[in-house]
């Protein structure tokens, strides 16, 4: 026997379709593929749709991952609640998670419009499912208006548009929906979601940062109005916002060079330029607060903004810009926040690398960007035939402060991400002087040959930038570098001098590869050079 519940809803029959006594009866643990639930004038169908389980009697209604629900009745809807079953995997859904294909949907799960066919597509978080008890179904009865709205009988149009290029030729100030079928994210932030369709690109403005990611696939919807903020193609004043992942891509940018940007307003491109008048990086903003000074070589991912003879690069998250600084060219410095720095020097592993850069390192930036095992040391002192270096523990690096360092890999480059420049400077009073630009040294001024010692460079001999040279050392010719230990004493290292030396070889009883530095070893036996060497 169907069971059905009638009751007086102020001028509103309400009719229950309860399906733990609709559905057939199932065993406990054992499910059941589920089609169709039927009472008097009333169809429920359930269907898989886009999803790759189909929907379940599990003695309630189970529903997967882009199932759909439709319910068709012979007299117009106005009202229909959802009652859901909370229990272990089983979760009530939340906002976005179920999209209606007319009226709308409340947070509490009750539908409000005026139809007699409604589909209901649903997305359970990852690993959940949605279980369905009751569906409680409100018919207007006569000429009574509904309670929940005096109007509905005269229902409000809501103006629908189905890409971007078309929601951007809305009325001015007026709220549109937009329906969003799996538009590529660009970007986001706590304040901004960039979205792109087959037609156009659009930013959102949001109250606070989703789970989206750059290259997640969404569908869903937008409501809002458009505006030109920033210049840019906005949608503000934001009423709901309803997306969800369905799948991901490779979000790639189009490579173009600055002088083809006019070409490419309003579109997301990859570039480089350097900063000036006509080529500009936005204006930094709370959420994204990049800036970088004239003449800095940038590369950027970022929508172009036309904004009078200037090319405007808007990046949309605080990663998307770069400053290079390369060893073999004029290098601008200026102030710089919040940006990654890219500098071209390559460093070699088993060496000590002279080493001069253009921004400061904390002592866990320095692991970060150079490695766990990074040996680095600083000028001390001269000392009869010997130049003395200390070596640092859990220390950081100074901008324009020039070192001798030992990474843990080779490095073609190094990067450093989100960081400050602050126009370094060299300190040309020490005998080792830091290069943030190629340089030719002073008479008088040394580097160091294959022997590890001081030789005096040859005429007007340049050293490339991010490097270091020595200078007023009385007969410094022939000096022999050295390493001191604070609590182990000297070490005579291998030193970089535009050649390859390299540390001795040594390994572990294991057979695995070490740092050539013996002072970075933990106690114990070690292959050193092709002999056992125990170190204490």
């Amino acid at each position: 026997m169907l069971f059905a519940c009638v009751c007086g809803v102020v001028g509103m029959r309400a009719e229950v379709l309860d399906l733990t006594k609709l559905m057939p009866k199932v065993k406990k643990g054992q499910s059941y593929p589920l089609t169709t639930v039927e009472q008097g004038g009333v169809l429920l169908t359930f269907s898989r749709g886009e999803g790759r389980v189909v929907p379940a009697n599990w003695g309630y209604a189970r529903l997967y991952n882009n199932n759909t629900l439709t319910i068709a009745a012979q007299k117009n809807m106005r009202k229909v609640t959802l009652h859901f079953l909370k229990s272990g995997k089983e979760v009530l859904p939340e906002a976005g998670e179920m999209e209606v294909s007319s009226g709308k949907l409340t947070a509490d799960n009750v539908w409000q419009g005026n139809a007699q066919q409604l589909v209901i597509t649903v997305y359970p978080p990852r690993g959940k499912t949605f279980s369905l008890e009751k569906v409680e179904i409100a018919y207007e009865e006569g000429q009574t208006p509904p309670t929940t709205d005096p109007n509905e009988d005269k229902p409000k149009t809501e103006e629908t548009v189905a890409d971007i290029a078309s929601f951007k030729q809305t009325k001015h100030g007026k709220a549109a929906t937009l329906k969003i079928n799996k538009a590529l994210v660009l970007g986001s932030n706590d304040a901004e979601l960039f979205v792109k369709d087959h037609t156009a690109l659009i930013r959102v403005l949001v109250s606070k940062r989703g789970d989206w990611q750059r290259g997640d696939l969404v569908t869903g919807e937008v409501r809002g109005v458009y505006e030109e903020v920033d210049a840019l193609p906005t949608i503000n004043a934001v009423e709901r916002i309803s997306l969800r992942k369905v799948s991901s891509q490779s979000a790639s940018a189009p490579n173009v060079p600055f002088n083809k940007l006019s070409e490419y307003t309003y579109s997301w491109v990859h570039t480089s330029f350097t900063a000036n008048e006509k080529y500009k990086l936005a204006n930094p903003r709370t959420d994204v607060p990049c800036f970088a000074y004239n003449g800095a070589e940038i590369d950027c991912y970022g929508i172009v903004i036309p904004q009078g003879t200037t090319l405007i690069l808007y990046p949309l998250t605080a990663q998307d810009v770069t400053i290079n600084y390369y060893d073999d060219r004029l290098n601008t410095y200026g102030e710089a926040q919040n940006i990654n720095v890219q500098i071209h020097q390559a460093l070699k592993q088993g060496v000590f690398n002279t080493l001069t850069l253009p921004v400061s390192l904390s002592a866990s930036e320095v692991k970060s960007v150079f490695g766990q095992a990074t040996v680095i040391a600083k000028f001390a002192y001269v000392e009869g035939n010997n130049v003395v270096f200390q070596r640092l523990t859990d220390a950081g690096m100074q901008a324009g402060e020039p070192y001798l360092l030992s990474p843990q890999t080779d490095m073609k480059s190094i990067f450093v991400a989100q960081t400050q420049v602050h126009s370094p400077k060299t300190n040309p009073n020490s005998p080792f002087v830091g290069t943030l630009n190629a340089t030719t040294p002073p008479t008088g001024s040394y580097y160091l040959n294959r022997q590890n010692k001081l030789q005096a460079f040859f005429g007007n001999q340049q050293i490339k930038a991010f490097k270091a040279y020595f200078t007023d050392i009385e007969n410094g010719e022939g000096k022999t570098i050295v390493v001191r230990h604070v609590t182990n004493g000297i070490q005579h290292p291998t030193l970089e001098n535009e050649t390859n030396v390299h540390f001795p070889t040594i390994y572990n009883l294991n057979g695995q590869r070490m740092s050539g530095d013996k002072g970075a070893l933990a106690p114990g036996i070690y292959i050193i050079d092709g002999k056992k060497t125990i170190v204490r």
